[in-house]
């Protein structure tokens, strides 16, 4: 619309959602939704699939669809529309300025997309044994024999259903 524009990003340019939230999290389900619905084929009068799924290639799938997104929305794509793309943290100067760097921006209008991160409680002994969060279960290549979600946010209840229909417990 004719607005010189910018985006400061500090950690991942696509931000929680597309690296750890929503993108991940719906092709993770999608993948558990067409397995379920071919473990109970027979319902539909078709063969069912009685093999377990190849879970290191289901989470490959998933990173193929991040990965592909992002194609589209990484910084230089973003830089060809026009759009001066930094970096960096940033923390306001004034209610009509932001610092980046060693720059200080004046602008008309703000938008903050804060995204999300995970929060780890305060329970005891939790620190001294290995747990995920939704920034590094993507990384897992092997289905989960069972798992506790502490948590009932959207992308908790995704990731237990999803992975409940793979086969945890």
């Amino acid at each position: 619309l004719g607005a010189r524009t910018a985006l400061v990003e500090h950690h991942k340019v696509g931000g929680e959602c597309l690296h750890s939230g929503c993108v991940p999290s719906k092709a993770l389900v999608h993948a558990a939704r067409v397995y379920h619905e071919m473990t109970h084929a027979d319902r539909l009068g078709l063969p069912r699939v009685v093999m377990p799924a190849e879970f290191s290639r289901v989470m490959e799938h998933v990173s193929r669809v991040v990965e592909e997104i992002y194609k589209h929305e990484n910084p230089d794509v973003f830089r060809r529309m026009g759009i001066d793309v930094y970096e960096a943290a940033a923390a306001f100067e004034s209610p009509e300025s932001v610092r980046v760097g060693d720059e200080v921006f004046g602008f008309g209008c703000t938008l903050l997309c804060t995204g999300s991160s995970p929060l780890v409680p305060p329970i005891a002994g939790l620190a001294d044994v290995p747990y995920l969060t939704n920034e590094n279960v993507w990384a897992i290549r092997e289905l989960p024999p069972s798992i506790l979600f502490i948590g009932a946010g959207p992308i908790s209840v995704e990731l237990g259903q999803a992975l409940a229909r793979f086969g945890s417990s």
